[in-house]
């Protein structure tokens, strides 16, 4: 699939904006930081929560603890979906497991190093939920 030059940048604005927060707001002070998102914010927040820490710890000497407490984004594979007559089965946008992987390389998504280094090293979009 081509994107005609667009690109997602999730990932590239929330460094930019912890950057910022920890440069101009002193977040590297803080105790607590609460790391959320709602409904794909909430996927995104799951998936980034351990960046947040580890890039806090890194660049403010951050002690702090911070919570990931995602709003939602708990998305499921519908790699069954349902096929019944009554009610009749509505249209969705594909959330299999062989849509990820499309949908890792279509947006060059970022993935947790914890779970890439590990046990899906092969497979990174399997890291994606």
């Amino acid at each position: 699939q081509t994107l005609r030059g667009l690109q997602f940048s999730g990932h590239n604005i929330l460094d930019a904006v912890l950057a910022t927060l920890v440069d101009s707001h002193s977040l590297g002070n803080a105790d607590t930081v609460i790391w959320s998102g709602d409904s794909a914010g909430g996927l995104g927040a799951t998936s980034s929560v351990d960046w947040a820490l580890d890039t806090l710890r890194s660049t403010a000497n951050f002690t702090g603890k911070v919570y990931g407490v995602p709003i939602g984004g708990f998305y499921f594979s519908n790699n069954w979906p349902y096929n019944g007559t009554q009610p009749p089965p509505a249209k969705y946008i594909p959330w299999s497991y062989d849509a990820m992987k499309k949908y890792h390389d279509l947006w060059t998504a970022f993935v947790p190093t914890r779970c890439t280094d590990g046990p899906h090293a092969s497979a990174p979009w399997e890291c994606m939920m």
